[in-house]
Order: structure tokens, then C-alpha cells, then sequence
């Protein structure tokens, strides 16, 4: 059947298509008593084949999307990838991967204490379930292994001037410097100006309520576009646990000697020695710890000056006054810090806190004042309650309150980041507050 119908479209094809368009049958689909029978006309390329099995591999990481949860699927439309060669494809990868980029174990102490007042921030039963077993090991790869790896993709192609140069003048000079600057920006990275400006980062997050979760990453500063994207980060250091200066020693001791390497010496990847500038960049408390410095409430609690509390508000053009060479010699030579620091090749010039941690914190705790002040008015009733509610409906932001059952006290919804900044922006004080005071709270 297939032969012949493949005759018959080749006969109809000459007539109707030019000779020049190709017109060929690529495949032939019917039913036979509720059977369902597929013909293919020509086999797929080998390399073709493999970059679909990639793709799908890559698409189903993505989506979180199970082995079973696939075989369903594919067994729904036959012309989906078979699930073993999918399977088979993603085992490949991760042998490659294991031998381009190892995962070496780490022992740690097991140290799993939660704060029982924090959310869960992973909640999937199969990650926490994994995450339990492996208490007290942890994971690491090396950076330099992960650097050779990656950054080829990052590295411009071809020099700017030299393609120029190679460029004749002519109708079309103009739009070929177009192309070539637009090909030239895809590369992040010059060999011509080989430094590498590598940001490292860490914080913690709760899967499910049993364990803590501590990861340290690094990303390419030269890609600024992608920075902000999950897949530009690379995870480095890996385990369970929660955030303290004594596992993070021992979890990241490896990872600290390769970054104390890149910053004396460099590192060579593919005929070019690249030079590293690093940073460092985490929400306040995992900077503290990296620095064994002082909880931000403390009496010194600037890690960058030795300002203390009683000089808040002063008029002083506070500066970076510590240095990070002086800690490294003698850890306790500031208030405040009292053992060395755990990325002592930083600069403290180059430690920034994270913006978006500062703002969520800052705006947590204006909206709590401002619910406090309407507490303190004893007017925190269910019709300012609606009010509040009914306002957020306004800025089409779910809110809701509830009194927890073991204290009688209210609770709120938690707010996210972007419902927060419109809250800062657009949330109307004075249905709260008389008018002079919605203004002096809106300028704060």
C-alpha cells in the first residue's frame, strides 16, 4: 500500500508542483479495524534524530515532566520520540556530563535544624524524600572543570576589527559591519580582553519542613542579559543543611582553594589565559555568615565600616573603610567579625548585597508598621479588614486574613514580589489613615 501510494503522489506531484520544488512523501497514516498503522517513506538522519532526542530531553527538564507522566503521553500520539530512546538519550548525558564535570561527595556534620515559623519553599514529596537520605553528605563540583566546560559558548567569534578588515567596500559594506557587530554580541566574551567578571552566590531555601537546602552558584557578570535567568547559574556547591559559617567552611573548602587559584593565576581554556575579577553577591545574612560578622540587628552591623547604632543618622559620608587583606591577617581587627572570611580573594569593593532581598525585607516590614499603627488605634476590625481587602482586589492582588487557631492572633498573606512593589506604588493610604498622615506614610 505504501509503495503504491507513494507512486500515485509522485505521478500527481509532476503535475501540479515544478520539478524544482522537490515534492516528496514523507509518510503514510491509516486505520485498519481501529488499528492504527504509520508508513515512513525515509529514515531520519542520525544526527537529525539525536538533536530531537536532545531537544525533548532538554524540553522535559524544563517542564519537570516524569518519565511515566512522558510514556503516557507518547503512548496518546504515536509520532512522539519513543520514551526509551528519550530515556536512554537523557542517561547519556548525564554519563558525559559526570566525566566533563564530576560530582564529588562531600561529609558533613548532619545539621538539619528549621525554623518552624518558615514555609516550605519545595513542597515536591520525591525531592524532600531525597533530600532526607542524604543528610550529613554533601555535593561539589569543580569550578575550573565547570569554567572549561562553559565558557567556549560564552567567547565572541572572530575578532571585529580583523573581519572588517577582510571586507571589501561596496553597496553592501554597511550591512555586512551590521551583521557582523549583531554576530559579535552574541559572544559575551573576548579573547583579545581575556578577564572574566565571575559573580558567586549562595542562600538556603526549605524543602518541605524537614530540611534545609544550601546552594553556592556562579554566573558570567559579562551576560548581563541572561543574569537574571536560572539556566546562567551553576551550581558549585550542594547540600543539606542550614546556613552557618563552620558546614559552609567544610561544604565549600574545595570550592574556596580553586577560587583562590583563578584569582592569583588565571585559568587557560582553549589558548587563551583568562583572568578572573570576582564577586560576591547574596541577601544580607548569607553575606554576614561568608564574612563571620554580625546578624544585621547588632550593634556594628555595617560589613563594609565600623558605623555602630549610635551614629545612624548622622551627617558622615560613611565609605568602604575595612579591608579584606587585614581580615585575612587578623579576622577580629574590626567590631563585629570574629573568624576569617570564607571568600578572603574578594575584595570588599566587590561584595554587593542583593537589591531584591533589601527591598522584600524593607517592604515587609512598612506594611507591618502600618498594620501595627491601625492596631494601636484599636481599629483592626473586620471592616478595616475588608477595607485592606477590598483595596487589594483594586490592584487585583489576592489577599486574605485569618486568626491562627493556637494563639488567636490575625495572619496575612505573604506577599510576592511584584504584588509588594505595587502595593508600595498604588495602595491607597487613606482609606486607612486621615489624609495628612497617608501622605507623610506614603513618602516614607
Amino acid at each position: 500500500m505504501g509503495k503504491r501510494q507513494q507512486v500515485q503522489f509522485q505521478n500527481i506531484a509532476d503535475k501540479l508542483y515544478n520539478p524544482a520544488d522537490k515534492a516528496v512523501i514523507k509518510s503514510l497514516e491509516f486505520l485498519v479495524q481501529d488499528r492504527e498503522f504509520r508508513v515512513n517513506f525515509e529514515e531520519e538522519n542520525l544526527s537529525t534524530k539525536k538533536r530531537r532526542l536532545q531537544s525533548m530531553v532538554r524540553a522535559l527538564n524544563i517542564s519537570s515532566i516524569s518519565r511515566d507522566g512522558y510514556r503516557h503521553i507518547a503512548a496518546l500520539e504515536p509520532q512522539l520520540l519513543h520514551e526509551h530512546a528519550v530515556s536512554d538519550e537523557r542517561q547519556k548525558i548525564n554519563a558525559d556530563m559526570a566525566c566533563a564535570i564530576p560530582i564529588n561527595l562531600i561529609d558533613l556534620e548532619p545539621n538539619v535544624q528549621l525554623d518552624p515559623s518558615e514555609g516550605p519553599d519545595i513542597t515536591d514529596l520525591e525531592i524532600i524524600e531525597q533530600m532526607v537520605k542524604v543528610i550529613g553528605k554533601g555535593a561539589h563540583r569543580s569550578v575550573k572543570k565547570l569554567l572549561t566546560y562553559v565558557v567556549p559558548a560564552y567567547i565572541q567569534k572572530g575578532n571585529y576589527k580583523t573581519m572588517v578588515k577582510g571586507i571589501g567596500k561596496g553597496a553592501h559594506h554597511s550591512r555586512k559591519i551590521t551583521y557582523l557587530c549583531r554576530a559579535l554580541q552574541k559572544g559575551k566574551l573576548d579573547p583579545l580582553s581575556p578577564i572574566i567578571h565571575l559573580r558567586i552566590s549562595g542562600d538556603g531555601r526549605n524543602v518541605g519542613r524537614k530540611v534545609k537546602h544550601v546552594m553556592i552558584t556562579v554566573a558570567f557578570l559579562d551576560d548581563s542579559a541572561e543574569l537574571f535567568k536560572s539556566h546562567s547559574h551553576y551550581t558549585t556547591v550542594l547540600f543539606p543543611g542550614t546556613e552557618d559559617y563552620t558546614t559552609l567552611r567544610v561544604a565549600a573548602d574545595a570550592f574556596i582553594q580553586e577560587l583562590q587559584e583563578l584569582e592569583k593565576d588565571g585559568l587557560f581554556i582553549d589558548g587563551v589565559w583568562w583572568k578572573f575579577d570576582l564577586y560576591f553577591s547574596s541577601d544580607w545574612k548569607f553575606l554576614a555568615i561568608c564574612l563571620s560578622f554580625n546578624a544585621a540587628n547588632s550593634n556594628h552591623f555595617c560589613p563594609w565600616c565600623t558605623i555602630s547604632k549610635n551614629q545612624r543618622g548622622q551627617r558622615i559620608e560613611w565609605t568602604i573603610s575595612k579591608s579584606i587583606n587585614i581580615l585575612n591577617l587578623n579576622p577580629i581587627a574590626y567590631p563585629g567579625h570574629n573568624l576569617p572570611p570564607l571568600f578572603g580573594m574578594i575584595p570588599l569593593t566587590n561584595y554587593v548585597p542583593d537589591k531584591l532581598h533589601i527591598m522584600l525585607r524593607i517592604t515587609d516590614r512598612l506594611w507591618e508598621l502600618a498594620l501595627q499603627e491601625i492596631k494601636n488605634e484599636d481599629l483592626f476590625n473586620d471592616i478595616t479588614r475588608n477595607i485592606i481587602i477590598k483595596e487589594m482586589k483594586k490592584l487585583k492582588i489576592r489577599f486574605e486574613f485569618w486568626k491562627i487557631r493556637d494563639n488567636g492572633l490575625w495572619d496575612y498573606t505573604s506577599l510576592m514580589g511584584d504584588d509588594k512593589l505595587r502595593v508600595l506604588r498604588y495602595f491607597d493610604l487613606s482609606v486607612l489613615f486621615a489624609s495628612e498622615r497617608a501622605t507623610l506614610i506614603r513618602r516614607l
